[in-house]
């Protein structure tokens, strides 16, 4: 029998794989479709999500179970795993000049913020530099990379360290005049495996 909430009840059956779906939904058994989760989250964001999830867990699973320096670490067993459910949020409320304040490099696009709503923490990105979002969803697992190796770094040593699974000689990224900068935190090793070498 299905109640309506309107009139007599209906005396017909839900079908029962209806029934056996939102059982398993709601218990957590299949995950709901990648869009319709986090509506604060952009459209292409969730998308790279969708369908990169393998080169994630990865790439994850690569910066968080070794060092930089080729150490083991058990981080990458111990976190739980990275989908748009527990992505970090994103805002669009400093420009580069805030940014910049916070972060003491020039020409930042993004940084991170580990308090947020939601408590997945936060990537704060430029509001007044125009760039594709191809170089936003970089930025996001960039920043992403950052977030978790101060969670991680704190729960396994009481510090919070951005830069406890970076690459210890940094990842050459090109600027608009000059040499290279290498940066050395967590979130360039973890886009650089998802991405590849930055251009």
């Amino acid at each position: 029998m299905i109640d309506t909430g309107v009139g007599q009840p209906d005396t017909r059956t839900a079908p029962l794989n209806l029934i056996s779906l939102r059982i398993t939904w709601d218990l957590g058994f299949l995950d709901p479709p990648q869009n319709s989760l986090r509506p604060d989250v952009p459209d292409y964001v969730k998308n790279f999500y969708k369908t990169h999830q393998g080169t994630i867990d990865r790439c994850v699973n690569r910066v968080f179970g070794q060092k930089g320096d080729g150490t083991p670490d058990p981080a990458a067993r111990i976190m739980e795993r990275q989908t748009i459910s527990n992505a970090p949020e994103i805002s669009y409320e400093m420009s580069q000049f805030q940014l910049q304040g916070n972060t003491g490099v020039p020409d930042t696009l993004a940084t991170f913020g580990i308090p947020s709503k939601l408590g997945h923490s936060t990537v704060y990105i430029a509001n007044d530099v125009p760039v594709s979002t191809t170089d936003i969803a970089k930025a996001v697992f960039h920043e992403l990379g950052n977030i978790l190796s101060a969670k991680m770094s704190y729960k396994l040593t009481g510090r919070a360290d951005p830069y406890a699974y970076g690459d210890p000689n940094g990842v050459p990224y090109p600027t608009a005049s000059g040499p290279p900068f290498y940066d050395k935190d967590t979130g360039a090793r973890l886009e650089r495996c998802i991405f590849g070498p930055p251009k």
